[in-house]
C-alpha cells in the first residue's frame, strides 16, 4: 500500500528514492503531501503529489487540545500524547503586574519569587534541594495580564509531583526570613538590565506609547525594588491563585485527557474560588511630550525607537497587521527596514518593529541605532521609508514572502504539548476560538495585498509617533530634525520621573 510522506518545503526534484526505509512510515510536516509507492529493491519512490486541503494538518494538530468549561468559569485544556515520559502543566490567573498600584512596581514580581521558595513547613533551602534531586520544575510567574505557576516532570512522577504543585499552591510559605535577600537578587538584575540602553529605550518606547501604569508599560528599576515592602507584597502573592472566570489549567504529554482533566480538578479544588478577578484593562494615555531624549554621555551611539499604540490579539484585523509587520520591520532580514536601512546603505547592524498580540493594548515600536554622527540622516530615511510604505504599500514579492514565512512558521513551533496548550491558550485568553485560529492560519496565504496595505496604513497612522531617543544630548539635540526634543533627562532617571 502506498503511504504519504509531507514535507514542509516544495520539491526541488520529481521523485526521490529511499531505501531501507521502516514501514510503516509517517513523517509530519503541514504543508506538502506526496505518496510513497514500494517498489521491488525495498526501496520507496515518490509517485506523485496529492491535494493537500488548506489548513487540514492545522486542524489536526489543534483538534488534540481539548476544553472543558468547569460550573464555576475555570476553562481546563489537556493534550495527550503518550510517544514522550513527560508532562506539562499550568495553572493560568487573572492579575499578575495589573494588580499593582502605581507606587508598587515591582511588587508581582517580588510576590512571585516569594511563592518559589516553597510550601508552608518546609525550609526554602530544602525545598530547592528536592526540586533539584527529584528533577522537578515548579516555577510561578508574575506576567502583565497574570499569573502562572508551571509544573514540569516525567510521567512516572506526576502523583508526587501534583502533591507538591497543590502545597505550593494551596499553603505556601511565603518566609519574611527570604525577603532581604529576594530584593537584594532583583536590585541586582535591575541595575544590570538599565545599565543597557537597549534595554532602557525599549521601555521608554512603551511607556511613551501606552501611559505610565499601563500593564504593558510598568518598568521596574532598582528603587522600585528597594522601596516595597514585604507586607504590600505578601497578600499578593497568597491571593495569586483561584478558580473561578478567567481561570486556566491546562496539562499535556504522557497522560490520557481523562487523567489530566481529574488531576486539575483535584488541584483546583484546593484553591479558592472568585467570580470575577479579571482587572479591567486601562485606557492607554500616550506621553504628551512627543520626543524624549535621555541624555547618557558615555556613549558612542544613537539609540531610538518610534513608537505609538498598537493592537490586541482580538483585532479583526490581526492577521493583516501580523503580514504589514512582518513585512516592514518584523521579518528579519526579509523586512523591508532590514534592506533598506541596513543592507542597502548600512546606517545600522539592525533596525526591527514589534507588534505584540495580547489581550490588552500593547505598543507598536521600532527600534534602531546607529553611530551619533549618523544620527540624523538615519532617522531622516527611516521616517522617509515608513512614508513611501504608508502610501504605496509592499511590493508582490514582500507580501508573498511575509505569507510563505508566517504561514509556516506556526506549524513549526507547535512540536510539544506545551507549545499547543500554549496557542490554545493565548487564543482563548482573547476571546478567540480554536476554530478561528485555524481560519488566521488559513487567511494568512490568503489576505489580499489591499488589506495588508490598508494594515501598514493604519500603523503609520498620519506619522504622528513619539520618539525617544537615548545618547549625548550635546551632539543628538541640532539633530532631530531641527526640532528641539520636548524632553530631556539624564540615563538612569528612575520611570516614576519620566515625563508625562
Amino acid at each position: 500500500m502506498p503511504f504519504e510522506f509531507t514535507c514542509s518545503r516544495k520539491p526541488c526534484l520529481r521523485s526521490c528514492f529511499f531505501t531501507n526505509l521502516p514501514e510503516p512510515i509517517f513523517l509530519c510536516a503541514p504543508v506538502v503531501r506526496f505518496r510513497l509507492a514500494r517498489d521491488p529493491c525495498n526501496g520507496y519512490l515518490f509517485t506523485g503529489r496529492e491535494p493537500n486541503p488548506r489548513g487540514a494538518r492545522m486542524k489536526r494538530l489543534l483538534s488534540s487540545v481539548e476544553i472543558s468549561r468547569e460550573p464555576d468559569g475555570t476553562v481546563l485544556l489537556a493534550v495527550s500524547r503518550r510517544d514522550v515520559p513527560l508532562i506539562h502543566a499550568q495553572i493560568v490567573c487573572p492579575g499578575g503586574e495589573s494588580l499593582e498600584r502605581r507606587t508598587q512596581a515591582g511588587a508581582s514580581t517580588l510576590a512571585a519569587a516569594l511563592l518559589n521558595e516553597g510550601p508552608a513547613g518546609t525550609a526554602p533551602l530544602e525545598w530547592h534541594r528536592r526540586l533539584d534531586r527529584d528533577a522537578l520544575s515548579l516555577h510561578v510567574q508574575a506576567r502583565p495580564e497574570f499569573w502562572t505557576a508551571t509544573l514540569g516532570c516525567l510521567s512516572e512522577d506526576l502523583c508526587p509531583a501534583l502533591d507538591l504543585w497543590r502545597k505550593l499552591l494551596t499553603r505556601p510559605s511565603l518566609p519574611e526570613t527570604e525577603w532581604k535577600r529576594l530584593v537584594l537578587e532583583h536590585r541586582a538584575a535591575a541595575r544590570e538590565e538599565w545599565n543597557q540602553p537597549a534595554y532602557v529605550i525599549a521601555w521608554l518606547a512603551a511607556v511613551q506609547a501606552l501611559g505610565h501604569g499601563h500593564p504593558h508599560a510598568r518598568p521596574v528599576g532598582e528603587r522600585d525594588y528597594a522601596r516595597l515592602r514585604f507586607a504590600e507584597v505578601e497578600p499578593l502573592a497568597r491571593t495569586a491563585f483561584h478558580r473561578g472566570a478567567g481561570s486556566f489549567a491546562l496539562i499535556g504529554g504522557d497522560v490520557t485527557v481523562e487523567e489530566g482533566f481529574r488531576a486539575l480538578r483535584e488541584l483546583l479544588g484546593g484553591l479558592p474560588s472568585l467570580s470575577d478577578s479579571a482587572p479591567a484593562e486601562p485606557p492607554a494615555r500616550p506621553a504628551r511630550a512627543r520626543t524624549w531624549l535621555m541624555d547618557h554621555g558615555k556613549t558612542t551611539q544613537a539609540f531610538f525607537a518610534f513608537s505609538k499604540p498598537g493592537m490586541r490579539a482580538s483585532d479583526p484585523e490581526r492577521v493583516a497587521l501580523r503580514l504589514a509587520n512582518y513585512a516592514l520591520g518584523g521579518g528579519g532580514f526579509a523586512c523591508r527596514l532590514m534592506t533598506r536601512i541596513r543592507s542597502e546603505l548600512g546606517h545600522t547592524y539592525g533596525i526591527h518593529s514589534s507588534l505584540p498580540e495580547e489581550r490588552f493594548l500593547s505598543a507598536f515600536s521600532i527600534q534602531s541605532f546607529t553611530q551619533l554622527p549618523n544620527f540624523a540622516r538615519m532617522l531622516a530615511l527611516v521616517r522617509q521609508v515608513l512614508r513611501e510604505t504608508a502610501e504605496a504599500g509592499f511590493t508582490e514579492d514582500e507580501v508573498q514572502a511575509a505569507r510563505e514565512h508566517l504561514y509556516g512558521a506556526l506549524p513549526l513551533q507547535l512540536t510539544s504539548p506545551g507549545a499547543l496548550l500554549g496557542l490554545a491558550l493565548d487564543g482563548l485568553r482573547a476571546g478567540l476560538a480554536l476554530s478561528d485560529i485555524e481560519q488566521d492560519w488559513e487567511a494568512l496565504r490568503d489576505t489580499p495585498g489591499e488589506r495588508i496595505h490598508a494594515a501598514v496604513r493604519r500603523l503609520m497612522g498620519d506619522g504622528d509617533f513619539h520618539l525617544a531617543v537615548i545618547g549625548p544630548a550635546r551632539e543628538l539635540r541640532a539633530q532631530l530634525d531641527g526640532e528641539a526634543p520636548q524632553a530631556v533627562f539624564p540615563f538612569k532617571t528612575p520611570p516614576e520621573r519620566w515625563p508625562g
